[in-house]
């Protein structure tokens, strides 16, 4: 067994999805030898944010436009990650799983298939801290030199992560479960992981499908954007189930049958205006609830996973 430490930079993180220029790791045994550390360059053909080109980047531009890009890196890293045997570690690593996902989407590539664990997270609940703190923070907070680490250089940071949990475990007497009792503590790399730009067009891509037979053939449905901007795993599986039975979604003129309201964001924020709803309710449509709807039609909101259906895969090229 061994542990991998990584960590990633991105060119920039429009729509919240991460155009990766780095991905760096560390590959230390058991006892936190240190077996192997890299940075691999990732040319992200996209833009760079001028802050991070400026202020973040520990490379220059045309060193990191000049790398291959993450098409040619996949298998390196797929291979990386998907090895056995292997428990594999970040620092907030829900967001670098999430800059995966994104790129595993742009790039038609299919889903990696690991698991992570967050040392951020391990870090704030051993320490029972009441809010998670920085890498730099985790440092200090251990009497860890930082001016030893170049912060934002991605195997760097990876060996940060790495020297956080080494002192956890030789200092301040975390236990590091591995098998079976250590899964709990794992995050999966499922959509769960994504960032709400790829499921928003996961969700798009999936409603320009032409509706087969099925219990709702015939019926228009519109969505309630305020569900599709703050709950957007549930409102991909709504599209998805809507679509699979034969309906339509509504596509912002004619006729409309089915006004999918999310109540309890409207209980919230009553104030907010109902755009949709504003432009419908005059028109005689029916007005549903989503959870009554997913109660009647028995729409399971857990089924979101990498797994969920061969259209959901085939935005990822697997």
């Amino acid at each position: 067994m061994d542990y991998l430490f990584f960590d990633i930079e991105c060119a920039n993180c429009d729509d919240g999805m991460g155009k990766i220029c780095t991905f760096g790791y560390v590959i230390t045994d058991v006892h936190f030898k240190v077996l192997k550390k890299e940075d691999i360059l990732i040319r992200p053909n996209a833009k760079f944010e001028a802050y991070v080109a400026k202020k973040i980047l520990a490379y220059p531009v045309k060193q990191i436009n000049a790398s291959p890009d993450f098409i040619e890196k996949y298998e390196q890293i797929k291979t990386l990650l998907e090895e056995e045997d292997r428990i594999i570690f970040g620092y907030n690593v829900k967001t670098d799983m999430g800059y995966l996902l994104s790129e595993c989407f742009r790039y038609k590539k299919p889903l990696l298939r690991y698991k992570a664990r967050d040392i951020q997270q391990i870090f704030q609940k051993h320490l029972g801290l009441e809010q998670p703190v920085s890498l730099d923070k985790a440092l200090c907070l251990l009497d860890e030199d930082v001016e030893k680490i170049s912060f934002h250089r991605s195997d760097e940071d990876a060996y940060a992560s790495m020297i956080v949990l080494k002192k956890l475990v030789k200092d301040k007497g975390y236990v590091l479960l591995t098998g079976k009792e250590g899964e709990k503590d794992e995050l999966s790399s499922t959509l769960s992981m994504a960032p709400k730009g790829i499921l928003q067009k996961i969700a798009t891509n999936y409603a320009k499908k032409k509706a087969g037979p099925g219990e709702l053939s015939g019926k228009i449905i519109c969505i309630d954007e305020a569900l599709a901007n703050n709950k957007t795993e549930g409102y991909l599986l709504l599209v998805m189930a809507i679509i699979d039975m034969g309906g339509e979604i509504y596509k912002g003129k004619g006729r409309c049958d089915i006004f999918l309201s999310f109540e309890e964001y409207r209980n919230k924020h009553a104030k907010q205006k109902q755009v949709r709803w504003d432009n419908l309710k005059d028109s005689g449509v029916k007005r549903v609830d989503y959870m009554d709807f997913a109660s009647e039609w028995k729409i399971d909101f857990k089924a979101i996973s990498m797994l969920k259906s061969e259209a959901v895969r085939s935005e990822f090229g697997g």
